[in-house]
């Protein structure tokens, strides 16, 4: 069966400044467009993207599935309501689900940190 290229699918994460807990927080990732032996990944071979993501401890904060709604190849964003649940550092990962139910290896880890106090909004890449 094909793979997908794990490496095509960066993340990235931006969040919010705000000082209370919970936050938001949103990510961007680009979809991969070729599967490992190179062929091109077809309209509608997407199926969804799963985000994890973990606080440094290893506290899972979230595990979703979002549905592909861009190209291959094409980027998208999702903002997670209220999943920081407080200060510290958080890692996520995506991985692109084809309509097959097959997986991609992890993308490259997302790192944001949350530090309490208010920050400007960032971009992570």
């Amino acid at each position: 069966m094909k793979r997908i290229i794990a490496l095509s699918l960066l993340l990235a994460s931006t969040a919010l400044a705000q000082q209370d807990y919970p936050r938001d927080i949103t990510y961007c990732w680009v979809l991969p467009s070729q599967y490992v032996d190179g062929s091109a990944i077809q309209e509608g071979d997407l199926a969804s993207t799963r985000i994890v993501s973990e606080r440094n401890d290893g506290t899972q904060v979230l595990d979703e599935m979002v549905p592909v709604n861009t190209s291959p190849g094409g980027s998208q964003c999702k903002t997670f309501v209220g999943v920081i649940p407080q200060p510290g550092t958080y890692l996520a990962v995506a991985y692109a689900i084809t309509v097959d139910d097959i997986s991609s290896d992890a993308s490259d880890v997302a790192s944001r940190k949350f530090t309490g106090k208010p920050l400007p909004p960032q971009n992570f890449q």
